[in-house]
């Protein structure tokens, strides 16, 4: 804290003023210890929470989020064969009917409730195919030990 704080004070208050608002932030969280003055620590506790969800949010955003939004904005007809434009149109038609089962700010009837409806395939049709390639690997690890077991180990099978 001197030549951080103190000696750029003594030096050029003026120029460092703004250095007191960590140095008092500093103090409040050193003031848990008192436990008539505990309450005074929860504000730049708060402080820090929020600067550092905020900062990730703004990361995340960037990073993931962005990527993933740019990754469905494909031309569906710029592809080399028939069986890829199919599924860039249902790629793009998934995920729009997928988003829209997820607007709750309307009843979904009537008409409206086709994308919706269309929305619960796609994504139960996903998940599906998600479990089930998981499950597919999971046994063919089974399968990869059962053999070392009962043939390399046990020698039961040949």
């Amino acid at each position: 804290m001197l030549p951080n704080l103190f000696t750029k004070l003594i030096t050029d208050f003026k120029g460092n003023i703004i250095l007191l608002i960590p140095a008092t932030l500093g103090i409040m969280m050193l003031l848990r210890i008192i436990p008539k003055t505990q309450w005074l620590s929860r504000f730049p506790i708060a402080i820090m929470i929020g600067t550092s969800a905020g900062i990730n949010m703004l990361r995340y955003t960037k990073s993931d989020m962005l990527s993933q939004i740019s990754a469905t904005m494909i031309n569906p007809f710029n592809a080399a064969s028939t069986s890829a434009v199919i599924g860039n149109i249902l790629l793009i038609v998934g995920t729009i009917c997928g988003v829209y089962y997820f607007y709750f700010s309307k009843k979904q009837e009537g008409i409206s409730a086709v994308p919706s409806k269309l929305g619960i395939w796609f994504l139960m049709i996903s998940f599906g195919a998600s479990f089930g390639y998981t499950v597919m690997a999971r046994v063919s690890l089974l399968i990869g030990r059962l053999e070392f077991l009962l043939k390399d180990w046990l020698h039961i099978i040949k």
